[in-house]
């Protein structure tokens, strides 16, 4: 029997079918998101002078969603913090507000879509991840605020096999930037910093990765922003041996040239990723031969088929 660490991104709820992305969230006709853009950015008109408005977090995300697709909250987050090294008293208790109110909004939001029934029972993520936990050895590693357990109709976790890094949607959650990417560049808007204990469980990440035999990352595109979490495992080149597998799920070829870069850019090399598996979602669920060699390889590997 295989020791499994299932380590799950965003990329996991979108193939399950679960809208849960940022970028779903800020979307005109979203009422949480309304919502909060008519709380943050129009009632405080009244209160707060229009230069601090102008300067205000709200303003800088909704913003950044007209202009991209994409929007990553953390990266816009530490972003905003590093272009305004000055800011007034009036301008963080400002900020500090549209923050609080975002993740409220955000949890809001969550719990409205990220429902059982919303969840596509025929994928990729449902059935690996039920699978995987009714393996003798496994850890959950979770980025995702959701309920992956609740949502795969998996029962409750154990605490030794379940880490949901930045909390869940139906308690306190985790959003912000790092701090060691310049070591605070702007004290002043440290509520939105990382706590330090959320960062210490990059120790017991790598460690479960390193103690398993089949590491399976599904939908984690190893972003700046959590790639700390990850780094002493890809840095080893030896800790992928012939007894150990790494396979990656992305969605399409694109996103792995994405995880690729991502590494490359914090390390210097991906050489981990030479000898690992990739399944592509997109050419899985049109019936690729190799895709559905690789997949059906990797449940054989971790006996669960």
């Amino acid at each position: 029997m295989e020791k499994v660490a299932l380590i799950i991104g965003n990329g996991f709820d979108l193939d399950l079918g679960l809208k849960t992305a940022y970028s779903h969230f800020a979307t005109t006709g979203v009422p949480e998101w309304e919502k909060w853009l008519s709380a943050e950015l129009y009632k405080p008109k009244s209160i707060y002078h229009e230069t601090i408005m102008d300067n205000s977090l709200g303003l800088y995300l909704k913003l950044a969603r007209e202009k991209e697709n994409w929007f990553d909250v953390e990266e816009l987050i530490y972003n905003y913090v590093n272009e305004n090294r000055s800011p007034s008293d009036s301008l963080i208790g400002l900020v500090s507000n549209q923050y609080d109110n975002f993740k409220i909004s955000f949890q809001e939001y969550l719990t409205r879509v990220a429902r059982e029934d919303n969840v596509s029972k025929q994928s990729l993520a449902w059935n690996l991840f039920r699978k995987s936990v009714k393996t003798k050895y496994y850890s959950v590693i979770s980025f995702n605020y959701t309920d992956c357990y609740a949502l795969c109709q998996c029962g409750h976790p154990h605490n030794k096999s379940f880490y949901p890094v930045h909390g869940t949607q139906n308690g306190k959650i985790v959003l912000g930037c790092r701090d060691y990417l310049d070591k605070k560049v702007n004290n002043k808007f440290q509520f939105m910093y990382k706590p330090e204990h959320v960062i210490l469980q990059k120790d017991i990440i790598v460690q479960r990765m390193k103690e398993a035999t089949e590491v399976i990352i599904f939908g984690h595109s190893l972003n700046k922003m959590d790639f700390c979490y990850f780094a002493d495992y890809f840095d080893s080149k030896d800790d992928v041996a012939n007894e150990k597998h790494l396979t990656i799920i992305c969605k399409d070829v694109e996103s792995e040239n994405v995880i690729r870069r991502n590494i490359e850019s914090s390390i210097g090399h991906s050489a981990t990723l030479d000898n690992a598996d990739v399944i592509h979602t997109a050419l899985f669920y049109a019936n690729n031969l190799q895709e559905l060699r690789v997949h059906n390889e990797l449940i054989k590997r971790i006996n669960i088929g």
